[in-house]
């Protein structure tokens, strides 16, 4: 029964279903979606909880998808400063946070700072992973576009170099 399920399960079922919503290429029906999650974690568990950082992640996502920067940026910023505070710190979560806010960055034009997190975001991954994982290879495919766009072309290949040997062991 409906009753029988905890509150903050709702808040996940909700998140589960704007993920599969916004996959699905129907962008505005997930947004109430996260929103209502996010309203739920923050009641049930508190606003600096891992759970809330998930959920603003997903919504920032989504913004960055509708081309909504300063909401996307506001939402990552604070995902982040939530993630870099938990004991033991996520280290992929926060990589994986710093990638998606240097996506907003670079795409508003702000390339310094797009850089600077995702050089952050690969060290982040190099640290907790032996053989690099789809997320660390979407940092690098960010990176190395972002580097050609600055006609550094050269950094960029040889940052795609680095990670296939990686890839390769």
């Amino acid at each position: 029964e409906v009753e029988d399920v905890p509150y903050s399960d709702i808040g996940t079922m909700l998140n589960n279903v704007a993920l599969i919503l916004r996959k699905s290429g129907r962008q505005k029906a997930a947004e109430p979606c996260y929103l209502r999650a996010l309203e739920i974690y923050e009641k049930q568990l508190g606003p600096e909880h891992a759970d809330v950082a998930s959920v603003l992640n997903n919504l920032a996502v989504f913004y960055t998808n509708e081309r909504r920067y300063t909401e996307a940026e506001k939402l990552h910023l604070r995902a982040l400063a939530i993630r870099e505070s938990l004991r033991p710190r996520p280290i992929a979560d926060i990589a994986q946070s710093k990638c998606n806010l240097a996506v907003v960055y670079h795409s508003r034009g702000d390339y310094a700072k797009a850089a600077e997190l995702y050089q952050s975001s690969l060290k982040s991954w190099e640290q907790v992973e032996d053989k690099p994982s789809k997320d660390y290879d979407i940092v690098v495919s960010n990176y190395a576009d972002l580097l050609r766009s600055l006609g550094q072309v050269r950094k960029a290949h040889q940052l795609e170099v680095r990670a296939r040997k990686k890839r390769a062991g």
